[in-house]
């Protein structure tokens, strides 16, 4: 018995300030761990709302992107299908100034692209293939001005396609942006401006088949068929 009272005697025998320091012993361990969960949860909000913040201007940034890549495109039909020289001339100047507006807008882009923060595999292996597309684009816009001076064989489908595909990673890019923003708010914004950009993206490829039916002087019926898919 004297051997359990000894503790206690020897706690009632410390100096005031340690029985304080004591008692205190728990308290303050509890408030370091709650304090400790508290500021966990905290950094985890403040780097969700960075990661919403990140991701929404990434997709501002693309959109305008988008906007040049699709006149682009269209101006690429129009050199590609014109059969007037002079036309045809014409065209390709316009051509030219939209290759440098689309790599203006390329610059925003790529510097909200490389401040993301960690994001899922399959998300960056979608901005891994539009990386590469933009890094292909000068091949294409040289084939498409040696084509139209006759010095290529690019044909226009082949063109079309190539942009399109390039439009259609950044169109699921904002897609997907908009799911992985992690704020309710945010996230219900990049969904509706991702839903005007496909819905624009829609449009914008009548305007490139009604394009190919001048080009050719007729309305075919793959390209009705096109034409009505696009509404589908």
């Amino acid at each position: 018995m004297s051997r359990l009272r000894w503790p206690l005697g020897r706690l009632r025998d410390l100096p005031i300030w340690s029985k304080l320091g004591f008692i205190m012993i728990v308290p303050t361990i509890a408030t370091v761990i709650v304090g400790t969960n508290g500021l966990v949860n905290h950094l985890d909000t403040l780097a969700n709302a960075d990661r919403a913040s990140r991701l929404a201007e990434l997709s501002k940034a693309s959109g305008e992107l988008v906007h040049n890549l699709q006149n682009e495109r269209a101006t690429a039909v129009l050199v590609l299908g014109e059969r007037d020289a002079k036309a045809r001339s014409r065209y390709l100047e316009v051509y030219k100034r939209l290759n440098s507006t689309v790599d203006e807008t390329k610059v925003p882009y790529a510097e909200r692209r490389a401040s993301l923060p960690e994001l899922p595999e399959s998300f960056r292996n979608l901005l891994d293939r539009i990386d590469q597309g933009l890094q292909e684009l000068p091949g294409l816009r040289s084939q498409v001005i040696n084509s139209a001076r006759g010095e290529g064989k690019l044909k226009l489908t082949e063109a079309i396609r190539t942009y399109e595909l390039l439009l259609s990673d950044l169109l699921d890019m904002r897609d997907s942006a908009a799911q992985l923003a992690g704020d309710s708010a945010i996230s219900e914004r990049l969904r509706s401006a991702a839903a005007l950009s496909r819905n624009k993206e829609f449009h914008s490829r009548e305007r490139i088949i009604v394009l190919r039916a001048f080009a050719q002087g007729e309305l075919t019926p793959s390209m009705r068929n096109d034409y009505i898919g696009t509404r589908a």
